[in-house]
């Protein structure tokens, strides 16, 4: 189909669903009707620029979101929502006439402070405070 926008590439990815627990008289065992850590919304954002004067450099913006989810096997504590934010650059250029990439990121570029329910059931990790990366690939 090609691009709407010159120099510019938008991708996303969304989930939408409800993980549910079936069974006899959950209440009563403490169990709650939606699984620990499912979020019923997320979603991957990305929009990368390459730059039109300077083919060689490209920007790009990413957000991940994950809607509340509960955070307890009965449903009572719930994680609340979150977006990240990540903001990165790549600079294309050769090393010994390999095809090689710089990239620099800026993950949790607004420091958002929360525990998400990624990577569950029952994992509540830390999004982690604002992190700078920087790495080179090359091409073999």
């Amino acid at each position: 189909t090609g691009q709407g926008i010159a120099h510019l590439d938008i991708n996303a990815g969304i989930l939408v669903d409800k993980v549910g627990i079936l069974g006899p008289n959950l209440a009563a065992e403490g169990v709650g009707p939606i699984a620990m850590g499912q979020a019923r919304l997320q979603y991957v954002a990305n929009v990368n620029y390459t730059v039109p004067w300077w083919p060689a450099a490209s920007l790009d913006l990413t957000a991940v979101h994950y809607s509340t989810a509960p955070a307890s096997v009965d449903n009572r504590v719930y994680a609340p929502a979150g977006t990240l934010l990540h903001l990165g650059a790549r600079y294309a250029f050769t090393v010994f006439g390999k095809n090689s990439t710089l990239r620099v990121q800026i993950r949790n570029a607004l420091d958002y402070e929360t525990w998400q329910t990624t990577n569950t059931p029952g994992d509540l990790p830390f999004a982690g405070p604002r992190a700078v990366f920087a790495y080179v690939t090359t091409d073999f």
